[in-house]
């Protein structure tokens, strides 16, 4: 493998990473959105 393969490998996982944690984040976000407005 060359090594710039390699180095664009370590930026793709980083981003589906990020996605991830920002689609998890939000989901998190809303549902305690949801729970506050139940009871308060």
């Amino acid at each position: 493998m060359k090594r710039t393969e390699k180095k664009n490998q370590k930026k793709e996982k980083r981003q589906k990473e990020w996605v991830f944690r920002i689609t998890v984040g939000t989901f998190i976000l809303e549902v305690i959105d949801k729970i506050h407005s139940w009871f308060f």
